[in-house]
């Protein structure tokens, strides 16, 4: 649609109207169009100032706003004041309508930014969205991101979920954003396949251009120039700098070069967004150089490359440009990243093979949050249009999709190591770490995961390998939630062999959780496996006994080789290491093999409890127990539980300690504690009374014998009263059932069960019935309920009532 014609529906718009606030001029012209216009444009706003009046207006199609198409009319004094400045419009035919939902549309728009933290709740509206292959109906998602902090407006084709545009409307001091069109994550992501799909010598091609998302470039310097330099990414060439003072890289097709730098800066610049919508503000927070498209030995060498000396990205050429696979970026960014929280991190061959599986993690992960691709089964497959761009030049047709190493594989370290089909290569060796951080991710959920992989980082050193890189995963999942997830995580860890079993339980962050009470053993050496760590929950106020024995080693005569000095230590809820004696709450460091802690814990929740070997090696016992007097003797095997009674003392071999028995010497004791001892009728229920109600010696409370008689009270012609007596008295009313039955006749005369009207009184041993009575004849009998005792009935009562 011509500029002409914008102008003339606009002011057809006002001609229809307000036909007096318009000039000549412009009614003339509205005239021309104004039937074919119909109600295309909308007034949403007027307002005046300093006499002059400006009236807003806006295209609409099937009663939504088509974005961009704002028209303002400016009505001034004269005609030289009018002036109309409008956006664009849409042909006239209406697009398809949406089919899309307003709550998947935002949870789409959730996944295409880097936010996850909020600061008002995300809003969405249907609008038209013009563009040149045709108007589309779309979702206007605006999303007010806490960390980083943005707005993001967010796009959403309305029909296929389709994500068409995401920009930051934030305001900001300094800042400066650009449009661009990118591969994301890559052509085969986009695509779903490699078919139809080659590099064809860095060319154009219909299939590929088709594949090139709409985005826009973030924090860019907001300078003169237009540059790709930001806030966290500066992306070049080996020319020099990629510019454009509009700010518009839209028209770039994938052979040109500078279109290698745009993908640069797109995917570097949003990985350190979501690194920062994790929370770390301080990961990598710089501007990092990244050059595009870098020839390296003559082209020869198709690479590209962290180098921690000068701290850049190095993308390289060579059948695929290294730049056009988002998924090469990111990977290259995990390396910075990495060495940005522990310099010089990879020294050793795991280490190395733990930095390659970071990177192909995060390039899955960050595909995974951002891209909706047309097979999820990709979002483990890495950089695939860089592995195109190999067999390519190789001649290799792949059977399906092409993937450079894969984040899924359950792999284990013996199968990577140097003596596997890997031979230690950091690259395969490194696909079993990131395997095991994906099905971490899988079971805990991706932003949770995210989060603890790059926390566990800053717990590493240069030479880490993987144990290390283990128990820094543990760490950080204490740390971060509370170890919620630390038994799937040193299980799978376990499983894959990334921990050495030997020192498996050497740390906090990989103790083996017990409860009490227990007894376990183990073995210990001084010179090597010194220690062992124990998680063992404990309550606020509950005293517990930690006891441990060591035992020398078989056929040992002079104590040489056993372990002649054992420590027990126990370290508080939130320690997180052995080496920390800040969180030592209770030490023994008595000379020799034994060694007993009585703890009164003054907090809830797990301690740590830790035997070390200070010289020798052998086997140990360790015990804990509830101790509720403290006098360091078990529960279990106290006389006396509740009093200290060091001394057992037991004068009456009861096995009831002194201090516990009322009647110390009386064997019989007092194990009910009335107080009676060998006189107790009812020896294991407190019964001071004594009662006994048909005297055969055993108490009431002990005995199941039991007696019920039903008497007839009074009877008058309507209503009967009747008393159950029952032994023993403590029985009441609850514990007697009344059975009523009326004689009735048809053919022969039986007695039914009836339920009249019935008033109880009464409590123990004694219980009244009155009874309202129909004229007839009746047969009440009464039975104890009372499952403690044997049943018992009364005799039955002929009554009849007139």
């Amino acid at each position: 649609m011509t500029r002409a014609l914008v102008l003339a529906l606009a002011l057809a718009a006002v001609v229809l109207v307000e036909p007096a606030a318009a000039t000549p001029r412009a009614r003339t012209e509205a005239r021309d169009v104004a039937q074919a216009a119909g109600d295309a444009l909308q007034q949403v706003g007027s307002r005046r100032s300093l006499g002059v009046r400006f009236v807003r207006w806006r295209q609409v199609m099937d009663g939504l706003p088509v974005l961009g198409s704002d028209a303002v009319l400016t009505d001034g004094p004269g005609r030289q004041g009018d002036l109309l400045v409008a956006g664009r419009q849409v042909a006239a035919r209406a697009p398809a309508p949406a089919t899309l939902g307003r709550a998947h549309a935002v949870g789409i728009a959730m996944r295409s930014v880097a936010s996850s933290d909020l600061r008002a709740g995300p809003r969405a509206s249907l609008a038209v969205l013009p563009r040149k292959d045709g108007a589309r109906v779309v979702w206007r998602v605006t999303l007010p991101s806490r960390v980083p902090l943005a707005t993001y407006e967010v796009l959403v084709d309305a029909r296929d979920g389709q994500v068409l545009r995401v920009r930051d409307v934030l305001r900001r001091a300094f800042v400066a954003s650009a449009d661009a069109t990118v591969f994301d994550t890559n052509p085969v992501v986009a695509h779903g396949s490699r078919t139809g799909l080659a590099d064809n010598g860095d060319g154009d091609s219909a299939a590929l251009t088709a594949l090139l998302e709409s985005v826009t470039l973030h924090r860019l310097d907001d300078g003169l120039l237009g540059c790709l330099s930001g806030r966290w990414v500066h992306a070049t060439l080996p020319s020099g700098e990629v510019c454009d003072p509009l700010r518009d890289f839209t028209d770039l097709m994938r052979s040109d070069d500078a279109f290698e730098a745009v993908m640069a800066y797109f995917h570097a610049d949003r990985a350190q967004s979501y690194v920062q919508s994790l929370g770390f503000t301080d990961v990598l927070n710089r501007q990092l150089e990244v050059h595009a498209d870098e020839v390296f030995d003559d082209g020869e060498e198709d690479n590209s490359f962290y180098d921690p000396s000068t701290g850049d990205i190095s993308l390289g050429t060579g059948n695929v440009d290294d730049g056009e696979d988002g998924e090469v970026i990111v990977h290259e960014y995990g390396h910075a990243i990495q060495d940005d929280q522990v310099p010089g991190f990879g020294l050793s061959e795991q280490g190395a093979a733990m930095g390659e599986g970071f990177g192909d993690y995060l390039a899955a992960a960050i595909s995974e949050r951002f891209v909706s691709p047309a097979r999820p089964e990709l979002d483990p497959c890495i950089a695939e249009w860089d592995e195109v761009g190999f067999e390519d030049a190789f001649g290799i047709e792949p059977a399906g999709v092409p993937c450079l190493r894969r984040t899924d594989r359950d792999l284990t370290a013996s199968e990577v190591g140097s003596d596997s089909d890997c031979e230690g290569e950091p690259h395969c060796a490194g696909e079993a770490w990131s395997a095991a951080l994906w099905d971490i991710r899988a079971q805990i959920g991706a932003t949770a995961a995210d989060r603890l992989v790059i926390q566990s980082h800053f717990s590493l050193t240069p030479s880490s390998g993987f144990h290390e890189g283990s128990l820094a995963l543990l760490a950080a999942d204490n740390a971060l939630y509370g170890g919620t997830h630390t038994g799937f995580i040193r299980d799978l860890l376990l499983a894959r062999e990334l921990f050495d079993a030997e020192r498996l339980d050497d740390t906090i962050p990989t103790a083996r959780p017990l409860t009490t009470p227990f007894r376990v053993t183990g073995r210990l050496d001084a010179a090597g496996d010194s220690h062992d760590v124990f998680a063992v929950p404990m309550t606020a106020g509950r005293p517990v006994l930690v006891k441990l024995t060591g035992t020398p080693v078989p056929g040992d005569t002079e104590g040489v080789g056993s372990p002649g000095e054992i420590d027990l230590r126990v370290f508080h809820p939130g320690a997180t290491s052995i080496e920390d004696k800040a969180g030592l709450v209770a030490v023994s460091e008595t000379t020799g093999l034994n060694e007993t802690i009585s703890l009164l814990p003054g907090e809830t929740g797990v301690h740590y409890i830790d035997v070390l070997a200070v010289d020798g090696f052998g086997t140990y016992t360790l015990e804990v127990s509830p101790d509720r007097d403290r006098d360091s003797i078990a529960d279990a095997a106290d006389n006396c539980p509740a009093i200290v009674n060091t001394a057992q003392s037991d004068r009456d071999g009861d096995a009831l300690g002194d201090p516990c028995d009322p009647l110390p010497d009386d064997p019989g004791s007092d194990l009910d504690g009335d107080g009676l001892g060998a006189r107790d009728n009812c020896p294991r229920a407190a019964n001071r009374t004594q009662l006994d109600w048909d005297r055969d010696g055993r108490g009431d409370l002990c005995d199941r014998s039991a007696r019920l008689r039903l008497d007839l009270v009074r009877i008058s012609p309507r209503r009967l009263v009747l008393r159950a007596h029952v032994k023993p008295v403590r029985l009441g009313r609850r514990a007697v059932r009344l059975e009523i039955r009326r004689r009735a006749c048809t053919q022969r005369c039986r007695f039914k069960v009836v339920h009249p009207p019935t008033r109880v009184r009464g409590a123990k041993g004694r219980v009244t019935y009155s009874i309202r009575l129909a004229r007839g004849r009746y047969r009440v009998s009464a039975r104890l309920v009372d499952r403690r005792y044997a049943r018992s009935r009364s005799r039955v009562l002929a009554i009849g009532t007139r």
